[in-house]
């Protein structure tokens, strides 16, 4: 039987989890792996001027390390829960214009649906501000699951 691939965008706010309920209660364990994503703006070296060697530096490459670990640390309380209900997770992180790299990571993996939560903006808002979910809905070979903001919390299937 094929796993489907769901990617998951996570901004790292708790809006953006706000889709995990809905993946729990809809979607079958045994046929979706879940791949939580977040794409962060691109880090530069850092001058560690403050410390005890004034011409510490840390890489890029260094920066990218420990955010991809923080990522991972952050998440993990819903990993065991994702793990918890039978799900396969893992993290991956992009650094770059989120809808962009969304698009990019969505073709290279071959995701079979990209499920995320919205702010729910419209007209004007929407328009100055943007929208990654937009932007994915427009432009993603996959399937999108856009679930809106919500104020409290879906019940999933174990609730």
């Amino acid at each position: 039987m094929k796993t489907n691939k769901v990617l998951i965008p996570i901004d790292g706010s708790e809006l953006s989890l706000q889709v995990l309920p809905y993946v729990m209660r809809f979607l079958s364990p045994e046929q979706n792996e879940l791949i939580l994503l977040q794409v962060a703006e691109p880090p530069s070296v850092v001058r560690l001027g403050v410390s005890a060697d004034p011409d510490m530096v840390i890489y890029v490459d260094q920066a990218e390390a420990l955010l991809k670990k923080a990522f991972r640390n952050a998440m993990h309380p819903h990993i065991d829960e994702l793990a918890k209900a039978g799900f396969q997770v893992t993290t991956a992180m992009r650094f770059g214009d989120p809808a962009d790299e969304i698009k990019r990571f969505i073709d290279e993996e071959q995701i079979d649906l990209v499920a995320m939560t919205s702010h729910g903006r419209s007209g004007l808002a929407q328009v100055l501000l943007g929208s990654v979910a937009q932007a994915l809905i427009r432009r993603s070979p996959a399937p999108v699951l856009l679930c809106r903001q919500t104020v409290t919390r879906p019940t999933t299937a174990q609730d």
